[in-house]
């Protein structure tokens, strides 16, 4: 089986950008299930993405209250910045 490597970064910036898409839907849906439908993936997929997002920022990001999940302080605090960068993409 041959692997081809890819170029410096390259798969690093993907992946950010996976993260980032990601990130600004869960933040704008606060809701796993609605987010993965939004960004055509599998619900596991975005949980896993999620996983990894929590790790990053150190923060749950999103909490379940009741019934519903709500975003943190720190979730609220990054809408505004993710929707700019993604502009800006």
């Amino acid at each position: 089986m041959n692997i081809v490597p890819l170029e410096p970064g390259e798969h690093d910036r993907r992946l950010d950008e996976s993260l980032l898409r990601s990130l600004h839907a869960l933040l704008g849906e606060a809701s796993v299930s609605q987010a993965a439908a939004k960004l055509g993936l599998a619900q596991s997929a975005l949980g896993r993405h999620l996983k990894v997002l929590r790790q990053l920022t150190g923060d749950e990001l999103l909490i379940r209250v009741g019934n519903r999940m709500v975003l943190t302080e720190k979730a609220q605090a990054l809408v505004a910045p993710t929707r700019r960068i993604l502009a800006d993409m």
